[in-house]
């Protein structure tokens, strides 16, 4: 006679006792979860409120961002030099809580970058890889130097966003603009979110006419800052200690309002016309289709050098009272877990060789 094992019946036996164990971990965990979150309620803190300045003249755009609250003040302070085409971005944080025993961060941190636009010029991709190497031919190039002619606009922007526009007329015809602009809070900018520690730049070279066929359009910029200079899939960052300045390109640029991937290329020894490039100092070259109208986008900000966002949480949670009952209650878990698995492969196994006897 043949028997068969219930394996839906054992199956509901294996989770009630999973079920039954949670919590049971659970109830062991709560008194020091529910202590220290008693303690972070004890001292009730502001939120961060950013407030944003714009100041504009001839020869300089400057701006400030800031906000504090009991714990700590945060600012991003820029300029701009029309006559260089030259940013400089820099972030600060401070300390203003007590100062605790277990506290390892800088009560004061900083991160900075400048950026500076240095050149538009055309050129024929001889190895057809699409990037601008040494070797390729360079038919048509516009230093941009001695930028003495700018003209200023206020930019068009949503809610609390605010910004300023240069443009710049250059030789043999079209412009450059220069967009820039910030946010008291996240703000949503086309497709673009835009957080306070950030500092965007729309960059478009506008009706440059072209001197050659099949050619490609490059925009140069140089960067330096107080920090090791790192390259990164679509940009460049300066590493410092506590903080981190990063430059990054938008993944696309708009090519005659038409959506393109631009090329990125770093240089570290020599530039686009064989100059030396200066210690500390990375150059960027972006590229794309030749065409006479193309707009790129670049995102200026900063990130801890030490942590991410989610491993901070992570160490938060376990240097806390609370770490080792969430230890123990996750591998609580993946130890229940493993022996329901078992157990029900075990349950299967028996039912199979008594089903296959009589």
């Amino acid at each position: 006679m043949r028997r068969h094992v219930d394996t839906t019946t054992a199956m509901r036996a294996s989770l009630a006792w999973l079920a039954t164990t949670l919590f049971i971990a659970m109830l062991l965990g709560a008194p020091a979860l529910h202590a220290q979150t008693a303690g972070q309620e004890e001292q009730e803190v502001s939120p961060l409120t950013w407030s944003l300045s714009f100041d504009v003249d001839e020869d300089r755009i400057s701006w400030v961002n800031a906000a504090a609250n009991e714990l700590q003040r945060e600012q991003v302070e820029g300029t701009f030099l029309p006559d260089q085409a030259r940013l400089r971005y820099q972030y600060e944080r401070e300390a203003l809580g007590p100062v605790t025993e277990d506290q390892d961060e800088p009560r004061h941190q900083f991160a900075n970058v400048t950026l500076e636009l240095s050149a538009v010029y055309e050129f024929q991709d001889t190895n057809g890889n699409q990037a601008f190497d040494l070797g390729d031919r360079i038919v048509d190039y516009h230093a941009l130097t001695n930028l003495d002619r700018a003209a200023f606009r206020p930019a068009e922007l949503p809610g609390p966003a605010e910004g300023i526009v240069v443009t710049y007329p250059l030789e043999d015809g079209g412009t450059l603009e220069v967009q820039i602009y910030l946010s008291e809070e996240p703000t949503w900018v086309g497709t673009r979110l835009v957080y306070p520690t950030d500092t965007e730049l729309n960059v478009t070279i506008r009706d440059r006419p072209l001197v050659g066929e099949n050619t490609s359009l490059a925009l140069q910029a140089r960067a330096w800052g107080d920090g090791e200079i790192e390259r990164e899939t679509r940009g460049m960052q300066i590493v410092g200690e506590d903080q981190t300045a990063y430059m990054r390109w938008f993944r696309y640029s708009r090519v005659n309002d038409t959506l393109e991937e631009p090329w990125l290329s770093v240089l570290e020894q020599k530039r686009a016309r064989g100059e030396q490039v200066a210690p500390g100092e990375g150059i960027l070259i972006l590229s794309t289709p030749g065409e006479p109208t193309v707009e790129h986008g670049l995102t200026v900000g900063r990130f801890d050098t030490r942590e991410s966002r989610v491993a901070a949480v992570v160490e938060q949670v376990i240097k806390g009272d609370s770490g080792l009952y969430l230890l123990g209650f996750l591998g609580s878990a993946v130890a229940v877990g493993a022996s329901v698995a078992i157990k029900l492969r075990d349950q299967r196994r028996t039912g199979d060789g008594q089903a296959g006897s009589t």
